[in-house]
């Protein structure tokens, strides 16, 4: 059977992660199983008909996700010339919106601070801990980011680190004075424990049985990983909500409010689209000691 003119454009869209391109071609086809391979009988009232569908069965956030391989989808069609006709004269009216959901707003300072202290102890696990959400507070890097963060690409001479940006982009940012003492116990440690300076800088920790309520350093840990930290040490401060993408939002909020351009904020967060970038802003009526340093700092 061929494919649908949808198919053919995620298909053909290379710069598309592979598990991004089978998510998206999932959803098309679900979509086009739902209003049949004539793209002359799509309106914008099936398309509605259709995350009507999905939310009676799916969380908000999973119908988004198909609602956004959608939007791709449509958007690539179009571009490429596959996709004509009335219907896609205003691609705006025809797409549906997301559903609403919870927003995502950033945190005040103080409960920054909070989290931070949640790990203020001299073990491996606050070290790391302390570390990695230093990364997320000071910087907004993503935890696929923060784990896939390799030792040789974390330059303690020249004060930068470079980072993964979603899968295939390599984005370096320099490492002010406050981020390193929140970075160098760790590495310290590492080093103490004989633990090899290469490959992954976060890594797993493990219960040592042959030391009482000790702990031992494992392979790298995973963003998934990251995620758990942080969520536990949110719980702990009091703040089981709180999640690791937060820690963006938190950044970019924090900064603009007290006095950086959205350029020098984009500078570090790497963000190349100014939408995107203008979504993670949330008033947050900070009150109290500034986290982050001054960005020129």
């Amino acid at each position: 059977m061929k494919p649908s003119v949808l198919e053919d454009a995620v298909a053909k869209s290379v710069k598309l992660l592979p598990n991004t391109r089978r998510s998206y071609l999932a959803a098309v086809r679900e979509f086009v199983g739902f209003a049949g391979a004539d793209s002359r009988r799509w309106t914008g009232d099936i398309m509605v008909n259709f995350r009507t569908k999905l939310a009676r069965r799916l969380k908000v956030k999973s119908v988004n996700t198909r609602l956004a391989a959608l939007r791709f989808a449509v958007r690539r069609a179009i571009d490429l010339g596959t996709l004509t006709g009335p219907n896609f004269a205003r691609v705006a009216e025809f797409l549906p919106e997301p559903l609403d959901s919870k927003p995502r707003r950033a945190v005040p300072i103080e409960v920054g601070e909070r989290i931070l202290a949640a790990c203020a102890g001299n073990g491996l696990a606050d070290l790391r801990d302390r570390a990695m959400i230093a990364l997320g507070f000071y910087f907004g890097v993503r935890r696929e980011s923060i784990a896939t963060l390799e030792m040789d690409r974390l330059d303690l001479r020249r004060n930068e680190f470079t980072v993964v940006v979603k899968g295939r982009r390599l984005h370096t940012i320099t490492l002010h004075a406050k981020a390193r003492r929140a970075i160098e116990p760790w590495l310290a440690a590492l080093r103490a424990h004989r633990a090899p300076l290469t490959g992954r800088v976060f890594r797993r920790l493990h219960r040592d049985i042959y030391a009482t309520g000790g702990l031992r350093i494992g392979k790298e840990l995973s963003a998934a990983g990251v995620s758990e930290v942080i969520k536990i040490r949110a719980e702990v401060a009091g703040y089981p909500k709180f999640h690791a993408h937060l820690m963006r939002h938190c950044f970019i909020s924090w900064a603009l409010e007290n006095g950086a351009t959205e350029a020098e904020v984009m500078a570090v967060t790497g963000h190349r689209s100014l939408t995107s970038f203008r979504g993670y802003r949330s008033p947050t009526k900070a009150t109290g000691k500034l986290l982050i340093p001054d960005l020129e700092a």
